[in-house]
């Protein structure tokens, strides 16, 4: 080998070694700047008031600013979308629901995405279970006395909800089912706000509502807690039965998951999934949580993701028997 050859390879590997060690120090230093957590529904609703719970110890964990982008629409579908077209870099993730990641699959008949493998599963961040609320002027102060209410003569019994193929809806279908109430009507609302607004106000029967969407109306006496969806008692709500005591099958939670898209370097992921674990480990954003009816996730990675398919069959089947007209 010669004397010019040697010192051009040497050249070529240090200017090698010169051009690959700012790529490893960005990979190594993530992340470096901001990451966008999209909350695929409008401000003030579940999914945004638990990605806001959890963002500032997610931050701290992360060590980045999290910014929160509500893009809502179709469902959920819009914002789920976006985030699934990203660059899978880990400075975009969503927070996916029921709704969006395990309903929507089988209520349209063609997503933007697909829940299994547009994305890579971080874990799941909270759940929350339902509850049946009233107007507070119903004259009934038990689910036995709202299903007699209902099924007496002359009534027209309605529950409403933040759209259809919502968790809402469906948990209404499977009350009137259980109860019953062949002739109550669904009445679909463009958001849960709507609803929740319009059942204040008394116009329709009652709402099967997300706990933490529902809970400061029950606080405030503007409506009448008679069951919720969870297993066993619930400290935010006292003295209030579940679905099962009160002699109606009925126990379903909604849940709220992190994603990101599909082909994020595994060493991102596996970083994004330990800051959501001492995010939820945290005393203040398990308070934070409680205190909005909800509870820490504690299912992550591949783990979350076998959840995940388990409940697009799981809710694909509520969908078939409601016989929903598909999108």
């Amino acid at each position: 080998m010669t004397r010019h050859f040697k010192r051009t390879a040497f050249l070529a590997l240090a200017i090698l070694g010169l051009t690959l060690q700012p790529l490893a120090a960005t990979q190594a230093a993530y992340p470096d700047r901001p990451v966008r957590m999209i909350v695929p529904f409008g401000p003030g609703g579940t999914t945004d008031l638990v990605a806001r719970v959890l963002a500032a110890k997610f931050s701290q964990e992360l060590g980045q600013t999290i910014i929160i982008e509500n893009k809502g629409g179709a469902g959920g579908n819009i914002g789920v979308a976006a985030a699934s077209t990203a660059s899978p870099d880990g400075y975009t993730i969503v927070m996916g629901t029921t709704s969006n990641m395990a309903i929507n699959a089988t209520l349209y008949k063609k997503l933007p995405y697909d829940p299994v493998t547009s994305f890579v599963p971080i874990g799941n961040a909270a759940s929350a279970p339902q509850v049946l609320v009233v107007n507070k002027d119903l004259p009934v102060s038990s689910v036995a006395e709202l299903i007699a209410y209902a099924k007496a003569p002359g009534r027209n019994p309605t529950f409403g909800s933040g759209g259809v193929g919502t968790p809402v809806h469906l948990a209404g279908e499977i009350f009137k089912t259980q109860a019953g109430l062949s002739s109550m009507v669904h009445v679909p609302y463009k958001g849960s706000a709507k609803a929740v607004a319009d059942l204040i106000a008394g116009n329709i029967t009652m709402i099967v509502e997300s706990l933490p969407s529902a809970l400061k109306y029950i606080k405030g006496g503007q409506l009448k807690a008679l069951a919720h969806t969870g297993a066993g008692s619930i400290s935010v709500l006292p003295g209030i039965p579940s679905m099962k005591e009160a002699n109606v099958d009925l126990e379903v939670s909604g849940w709220f998951g992190m994603f990101a898209p599909a082909g994020v370097p595994a060493d991102i992921a596996n970083k994004l999934t330990t800051a959501l674990k001492a995010t939820l480990a945290s005393p203040e954003v398990g308070e934070g949580l409680a205190k909005n009816g909800a509870l820490p996730g504690d299912v992550f990675g591949a783990d979350f993701g076998t959840f995940v398919a388990s409940e697009g069959k799981r809710w694909g089947d509520v969908v078939n028997s409601a016989k929903l007209k598909k999108r």
